[in-house]
């Protein structure tokens, strides 16, 4: 969620030295994330409360926004912010991705659903999420997704090829 820049940060948060604001402040939370930090207040106090370390792991956005345009391939090295190039997907990732995108084709699903009524989509901007996202510049939470965890291990075998 944060840029590398910011680890000295997260690493002073998980030390005790400082305060939630004082860290929601110094990583320009708002700017750099954006999402709420209700979300991610929890798993960061654990962290804190067990000693954990925290990294970044995230780039910089420009560095985001010009792979999208443009793509990884060209970046130059010096640019990448230490990322190198990543691992061929397994078989088994390929056919994991196709059924989980599968799932999410929009045309079957809303075929598939009775319509909304009313009073549940009332219920949906009344909650806090809605609040929170007229507010930020982006959607107030990750997309739902399978998670890696739900495959059967914490870390797909793609991207612990990359960290070599």
């Amino acid at each position: 969620m944060l840029p590398r820049r910011l680890q000295p940060v997260l690493d002073r948060w998980v030390a005790g030295e400082l305060t939630e604001s004082e860290f929601l402040k110094e990583t320009d939370w708002r700017t750099v994330w954006g999402f709420d930090p209700a979300f991610y207040l929890p798993i960061l106090q654990f962290a804190r409360l067990h000693r954990l370390p925290v990294v970044a792991l995230n780039v910089e956005r420009p560095l985001i926004s010009r792979t999208a345009r443009n793509g990884w391939a060209a970046i130059p090295e010096a640019d990448r912010e230490g990322v190198g190039n990543p691992a061929a997907p397994t078989e088994t990732y390929r056919n994991r991705l196709t059924e989980t995108l599968a799932a999410h084709d929009r045309s079957e699903s809303q075929a598939a659903a009775p319509p909304m009524p009313p009073i549940a989509s009332s219920r949906r901007k009344a909650s806090g999420t809605a609040r929170w996202r007229r507010r930020s510049p982006r959607p107030a939470g990750p997309p739902a997704a399978p998670s890696s965890a739900s495959w059967g291990r914490a870390i797909p075998s793609t991207a612990m090829a990359s960290r070599t």
